[in-house]
C-alpha cells in the first residue's frame, strides 16, 4: 500500500466547510481534473497506479483511506497554526502575487513556509509542520483567488513530491 500526493492534497482541501461558492466550484473542477488524470493512467479511480510515485516499483496500490487520514491530521494541525496566527495574510498575499506575476520560485515558497515555523510546539516534527503550512497556504490562496487553485494545486503537489516524498512515506508507515 502507498499514498499519493495529489490525493492527500485534494483530501486536505476538502476538509472543513468553506462557504465560498467560487472556491467550492474551483475545488470541484480540481477534483474532476485529478479524477480524469487518474483515469488516464496516473492514478486509476480504483486506487491503482501503473507508475508508483511514492514507493518502490513493486508497490502499486494506493491506500485512499490512509491518504484521507493523513490529510485530516495535517488539516487539523494547519487549522491550529492558523488559529495561532502563524499563517499571516501577508504570506498568502505574497504567494498570490508570485503566482500572478509568474515569479514564485521554490526558494521563495520555502521562505514563506518557513516564516510560519519559528518556535514550533514540542512534539511536532518540522516536516509535519511544513506539510501542514504548505497545504494550508494552498487552501487560503484558493479561497482568496479561486481561479488560481488548479495551478497552485499542481505547484504545491510538485513541491511536496520533490521535497517531502520520503517524509510522506514515513508518515504512511506510521499510520
Amino acid at each position: 500500500m502507498r499514498v499519493n500526493v495529489d490525493l492527500i492534497l485534494l483530501s486536505f482541501l476538502k476538509e472543513g466547510q468553506i462557504p465560498d461558492n467560487e472556491y467550492n466550484y474551483a475545488l470541484n473542477m480540481l477534483e474532476q481534473e485529478v479524477n480524469k488524470r487518474s483515469s488516464d493512467g496516473e492514478l486509476q479511480t480504483d486506487g491503482h497506479s501503473p507508475v508508483p510515485r511514492l514507493e518502490g516499483p513493486s508497490v502499486t496500490e494506493v491506500d485512499e483511506e490512509l491518504c484521507r487520514r493523513i490529510a485530516a491530521q495535517l488539516a487539523e494541525l494547519g487549522d491550529k497554526f492558523d488559529r495561532e496566527g502563524r499563517i499571516k495574510k501577508e504570506m498568502v498575499e505574497s504567494v498570490v502575487e508570485g503566482l500572478l506575476s509568474d515569479s514564485l520560485s521554490e526558494k521563495r515558497f520555502q521562505e514563506v513556509i518557513n516564516s510560519a515555523l519559528p518556535n514550533l510546539p514540542p512534539g511536532i516534527e518540522k516536516e509535519t509542520a511544513i506539510l501542514a503550512v504548505t497545504m494550508t497556504l494552498t487552501k487560503k490562496v484558493g479561497c482568496n483567488v479561486p481561479n488560481l487553485l488548479q495551478n497552485f494545486f499542481r505547484y504545491t503537489a510538485d513541491f511536496i513530491q520533490s521535497n517531502y516524498v520520503a517524509y510522506l512515506q514515513q508518515l504512511s508507515r506510521q499510520r
